[in-house]
């Protein structure tokens, strides 16, 4: 089962944290998570599949750009060796994407893309 509730409730102890895109956009720094729907694994060449790998990519969002290294800097705190769940191992980055700026003529928001793993067994929640 999906992770992403547990990896946004430790980034909300940190910064405003969705799971997905936002309904409205919040005024100052957040972050969306979007996840995928895993990958099975296995932890021996003979064994049947026991581990599941999950991705999430969490993307940190602001108007200046040292809000947005702020927000970052709060993703790597919450999530960098973190358990999300029992049973799961450690997050761990995976890459963080360049600084991008997009939106409307005095909206514009810089963000950034950070992509973590982490592994549970496949009967972990």
């Amino acid at each position: 089962m999906n992770n992403t509730p547990a990896i946004v409730a430790l980034l909300a102890t940190h910064v405003t944290a969705f799971d997905g895109p936002p309904h409205t956009t919040p005024d100052g720094p957040y972050v969306a998570v979007f996840d995928d729907s895993g990958n099975g694994r296995r932890t021996h060449y003979d064994a049947q599949t026991d581990r599941v790998k999950w991705t999430h990519r969490v993307m940190a969002v602001a108007r200046t750009r040292d809000g947005l290294r702020w927000a970052a800097q709060q993703v790597r705190d919450a999530l960098t060796d973190a358990r999300p769940v029992g049973g799961a191992s450690m997050l761990t980055e995976q890459s963080a994407g360049p600084v991008l700026t997009d939106g409307p003529d005095g909206d514009r928001r810089h963000s950034m893309t950070i992509t973590y793993t982490h592994t549970t067994t496949r009967s972990t929640p």
